[in-house]
């Protein structure tokens, strides 16, 4: 990305905060920080009301999710990406569907016995923006 460019994707960036609604307080940095890279703005939601108002301000997004969160993304003409993400536990609900024997394996350190593991699937609802008018701040 050249200088000119990235200049371009801060004004939009800037303008896209700027015509949006977002929650008094939330915690957000912008990077990467090496010169000149597509800028991004990333937050992260500390409960799922937090979580589901960022969503809204986004408007339209993509889900994301990896082993221990669940985010969105908004990608804006540029390659700007705004993102927010959160424990999966603040909106998804874990369910056990089933268990695992994880058989004995010997270490240099120690061992480790044979042991039950969850098996876990996340259900996550459909909508995140809804989340924003949530009275509860759980997963459940």
């Amino acid at each position: 990305m050249t200088k000119n460019e990235y200049v371009a994707a801060l004004r939009e960036l800037a303008d896209y905060v700027e015509e949006r609604e977002w929650p008094e307080k939330i915690q957000g940095w912008i990077g990467p920080q090496d010169t000149f890279d597509t800028p991004n703005l990333s937050f992260s939601a500390r409960n799922k009301t937090e979580f589901g108002l960022l969503c809204a301000a986004f408007g339209s997004f993509e889900k994301t999710r990896d082993t221990y969160c669940t985010g969105a993304v908004a990608t804006l003409p540029s390659g700007v990406k705004i993102s927010v993400i959160t424990s999966r536990e603040n909106v998804c609900r874990k369910v056990v569907v089933g268990k695992r024997v994880v058989p004995a394996t010997e270490r240099i350190v120690e061992e480790i016995p044979e042991h039950e593991e969850e098996i876990v699937e996340w259900e996550c609802p459909e909508s995140f923006i809804a989340l924003a008018k949530s009275d509860s701040n759980t997963g459940e």
